[in-house]
């Protein structure tokens, strides 16, 4: 594992590591493949990476791609680069129909395998199961919720045997981002160097001068014990760096002991220092602005370096900080009925990505990987999921209805838990039949303080997933208008009740 590839908070922990792999023992009867064929011993070598795939084709294919069979009728009145990418584009597809036809005729098993709905899902379980300890764990989740937001396609009459939970799904959805961007950082180095750190020697130094600048910009922004366990972990690179001409030579480094950056910040440092000398005789209030204004340009420049550009305020990331907050003020709001924000999930790419989130429109076109088609969040563009969000049911409950949904917040007694075996539940049943009765009017008291609480809950986890598509934790999401719908409408449709998994996940109240 290199020290620039992405690593899950948890990959560490044991326990979440054996909370996984429960989940995956108590799915996996329900989803492998009923057909004999596809279930029977095979030698197979898939050659498996920390990284998604969709298939397993020859090199030379590049699945990435948008099939197109043919080029675009404008293509001679198109620039140079773009007809570059058309032609690839148009030869790729090609390639990839014949190859699939081929196979469907050659080798009429692997193609089945191939086009089994689930076969990606399924594939990958299979791959990252027993890679969890090398660095596969997020991957490893994020297939497990996926089988789980997908159960009603695997044509099964049982319940999914693991739920979940909606800040388990917001959690693992704050690291969607980072864990794409890093796939898209070894894509971009392919050919160059791989995510385990193969280069090969006619690449090594192009390899050597992209990890030099990769420790420079990780130095700069790491702190403490983080940055001491970098600089070890990384501190070979100086050597290489130095020693390129002679790869055999270790000893030698040329970094030198200030970096152009470390050169700004002092005189930055010394401005200060100036205008505070300036500044300390017979002081005018127009003195005390051209100071104050000064000291603000310095600490925006400091904080600038400091971040390696990231931010002018030393990471504080309120709303009047974003360009693109101030850019949203200017534009103006816009306003989509639920019929128009359909036309806003990624499958135009000439359109933006649009979500709503209890009638609030958040643009995230700056993950098409996660939202646009073919992402790992993809149903959530072009609708508004606000009880999805919550329940953590995607495939039934994406929807703007929230009704009734506090009710997953509220407890239950033990012997009403769902998915109780006969013998638990009489032995709750045992101990209620000697629990204290309350009175109706403590009854009543009781529901109205537990209806308070979990109304509060529903509206701090919708916060928590509004902070994330503001920008406030740092996602370069924005906000971008409302949905727009007729008085009434919600009395229109009719109420529904709990997910399954939500009502399974209700808390068990607690009695002294």
């Amino acid at each position: 594992m290199t020290p620039w590839q992405y690593t899950s908070p948890q990959q560490e922990s044991p326990e979440a590591h054996t909370a996984l792999l429960e989940k995956f023992l108590a799915v996996i009867p329900y989803i492998t493949p009923k057909d004999p064929e596809l279930t029977s011993p095979r030698l197979w070598h898939p050659d498996f990476h920390a990284v998604f795939i969709e298939a397993n084709p020859p090199l030379l294919l590049d699945y990435g791609v948008d099939m197109l069979m043919k080029l675009p009728e404008n293509f001679k009145a198109l620039d140079d680069a773009t007809k570059e990418k058309l032609r690839y584009q148009v030869s790729q597809s090609i390639l990839i129909h014949k190859y699939e036809t081929l196979t469907a005729e050659k080798n009429p098993l692997m193609y089945k395998a191939m086009r089994h709905p689930h076969g990606k899902t399924l594939k990958q379980l299979e791959a990252f199961v027993g890679s969890t300890w090398d660095n596969c764990l997020f991957p490893f989740e994020e297939c497990l919720v996926r089988v789980e937001s997908e159960w009603s396609y695997f044509g099964t009459n049982e319940p999914c045997p693991y739920h979940f939970s909606a800040e388990e799904i917001r959690q693992h959805y704050e690291e969607v981002e980072s864990f794409n961007k890093s796939q898209e950082f070894w894509k971009a180095l392919q050919g160059i160097l791989t995510d385990e750190g193969y280069a090969s020697k006619e690449s090594f130094s192009k390899a050597v001068e992209i990890l030099g600048d990769l420790r420079e910009v990780g130095l700069g922004n790491l702190k403490g014990e983080e940055r001491r366990s970098f600089d070890e972990e990384t501190r070979w690179v100086r050597y290489r760096g130095a020693a390129k001409d002679d790869p055999t030579d270790m000893k030698t480094s040329s970094i030198p002991p200030t970096s152009t950056g470390a050169k700004e910040k002092t005189e930055l440092k010394e401005a200060v220092k100036e205008q505070a000398a300036a500044t300390s005789n017979g002081l005018s209030v127009l003195d005390i602005l051209r100071v104050l204004a000064g000291l603000l340009i310095v600490s925006c420049g400091l904080s600038y370096l400091s971040t390696s550009g990231e931010s002018l305020t030393w990471g504080y990331n309120a709303w009047w900080t974003r360009a693109r907050e101030w850019k949203s003020l200017i534009q103006g709001e816009i306003s989509l009925t639920d019929a128009e924000l359909a036309l806003y999930d990624g499958s135009d790419p000439k359109k933006p990505i649009y979500l709503a989130l209890n009638g609030t429109i958040y643009d995230v076109s700056i993950s098409p990987s996660t939202y646009g088609p073919g992402g790992s969040y993809h149903f959530f563009a072009g609708r508004d999921a606000a009880r999805a969000f919550l329940t953590g049911c995607f495939a039934e409950d994406s929807v703007p209805d929230l009704r009734g949904v506090e009710q997953m917040y509220m407890p239950v007694d033990p012997e009403d838990k769902t998915g109780l075996k006969p013998e638990e539940r009489e032995k709750e049943l045992e101990k209620a039949r000697t629990r204290k009765k309350l009175t109706k009017g403590e009854l009543k008291n009781r529901h109205a303080q537990e209806v308070k609480s979990a109304r509060k809950q529903v509206v701090a986890g919708l916060e928590s997933w509004h902070k994330l598509f503001r920008g406030d934790k740092g996602k370069k999401y924005r906000r971008v208008g409302t949905v727009r719908r007729e008085e009434g409408w919600l009395e229109k449709i009719p109420k529904r009740g709990l997910c399954e998994n939500a009502e399974k996940g209700r808390p068990v109240r607690k009695y002294e």
